[in-house]
């Protein structure tokens, strides 16, 4: 008889389905309109038109991370339930299957919906106004429709007592062990060293439980994924000063989950790149206009299709060619009227790209071609203010005082001469 799949292996068919999806919103509605109701709405709202692909990539994290533990309890590898504030990285230098509380009912409830489980948490005897993050996940256990973990950690009982007292709950009723790693409230040198002794002891227990040991060449390749992660994480963190910033709500639960609850995971990486990518674009629905900031890779700019293209500060370029430049004039030949603007200071060199359309421009050789160049004659005095004027139109917006004075630092020392 074949036994009937759990809520996460359940989960891992819906999110293997829709990680395979084209970036295609419509798809993605005629997957929810063979899905039950509750499953179908909840799909739609997670998979905005306007973030399809930072979507996709965080369904695919889910997906793999709760194969990954289905994978290793099949292997008869042990699995862990941690709290949220535990670092998995040590987990996985073990080869043990790590799954926060939280995300362990989260997940499926966001793609399967099931308040059931909710009701299940409560006839087992737990108060309603328990965290409703670990409500489900009790509620599977005790449903028989997950798998129970064979070891609990609980880091920092202060920074989350529900989390603190659902674990020893979870612990006593499932007569399996229950790790406690102490974290002090201060954040001081002696806090610090109390902490090394807490988690040395901690991983201790852990190898003498399991019988895995730790490995360091692993853990080092996994903490380094960790810190590019963190690194994205906090690129991302200063595109927030935008305003609007330009990624939805949805994404304060994605990047969460994708920090608290995957670190250490390979998918992570990608993930962060894509979020950070898509928070630098912004998408007008009215006119389905999507604006994006492109980095000097070229690689950034295949693929794409453009209809407006503005080339910010091309004089930077040196040489004859910009692999970039082409690249997105190259794109935007498959629309039918495209634009390209340029907005910069002059090339240092008559043999730079930007001197060379400027330029060609000037001959009217293309009469496509407009070019608005503010210049002095050669034969001005550089640093006479009236010649500055006319090199540059936006002077009465900046800082004439400043502005002066480089120019007189440049009269003095030819090497400030820009």
């Amino acid at each position: 008889m074949t036994e009937a799949p759990t809520v996460w292996e359940e989960t891992v068919a819906l999110m293997d389905g829709v990680s395979l999806l084209p970036e295609d919103y419509g798809a993605v509605l005629e997957l929810a309109k063979s899905l039950p109701p509750e499953t179908g709405a909840m799909l739609e709202g997670f998979i905005s038109p306007k973030y399809m692909k930072m979507s996709l990539a965080a369904v695919k994290i889910f997906s793999l991370a709760l194969k990954d533990v289905i994978q290793k309890r099949s292997e008869g590898k042990k699995v862990v339930f941690r709290a949220f504030n535990f670092p998995p990285e040590i987990l996985f230098s073990m080869d043990i299957a790590p799954m926060c509380t939280e995300a362990a009912g989260i997940i499926p409830m966001m793609a399967l919906g099931g308040n059931r489980f909710f009701d299940a948490a409560i006839e087992a005897g737990l108060p309603e106004t328990l965290c409703s993050g670990h409500r489900p996940t009790v509620g599977m256990v005790y449903d028989g429709k997950e798998l129970k973990p064979d070891i609990i950690i609980n880091a920092g009982a202060g920074s989350c007592d529900p989390n603190a007292k659902l674990h020893e709950y979870m612990a006593e009723v499932w007569e399996i062990p229950l790790l406690n790693l102490d974290a002090p409230y201060s954040h001081d040198e002696r806090a610090l060293d109390y902490y090394k002794i807490e988690f040395r002891n901690m991983v201790s227990r852990l190898e003498e439980i399991t019988n895995q040991k730790v490995d360091y060449d692993r853990l080092r390749e996994t903490v380094d994924c960790s810190n590019r992660a963190s690194e994205l994480y906090l690129e991302i963190h200063e595109l927030k000063r935008a305003v609007p910033f330009p990624l939805p709500n949805l994404y304060s639960v994605l990047v969460q989950l994708a920090k608290l609850v995957w670190a250490g995971r390979d998918e992570t990486v990608p993930f962060f790149e894509i979020a950070r990518d898509t928070a630098k674009q912004l998408y007008c629905s009215e006119l389905g206009t999507l604006y994006r900031a492109l980095s000097a890779d070229a690689s950034t700019a295949y693929g794409l299709s453009p209809s407006l293209i503005i080339h910010d500060e091309l004089g930077q370029v040196k040489g004859p060619r910009s692999e970039l430049f082409e690249a997105l004039e190259t794109a935007a030949g498959a629309q039918a009227n495209p634009l390209s603007i340029v907005i910069s200071t002059q090339a240092p060199t008559d043999g730079d790209l930007l001197s060379i359309l400027i330029d060609d421009a000037l001959t009217g050789a293309d009469p496509t071609i407009k070019v608005i160049l503010y210049t002095a004659p050669l034969d001005d005095d550089p640093f006479d203010i009236e010649t500055i004027k006319k090199a540059n139109p936006h002077f009465y917006l900046m800082n004439t005082d400043e502005v002066m004075k480089q120019a007189s630092d440049a009269k003095r020392m030819p090497s400030r001469e820009a």
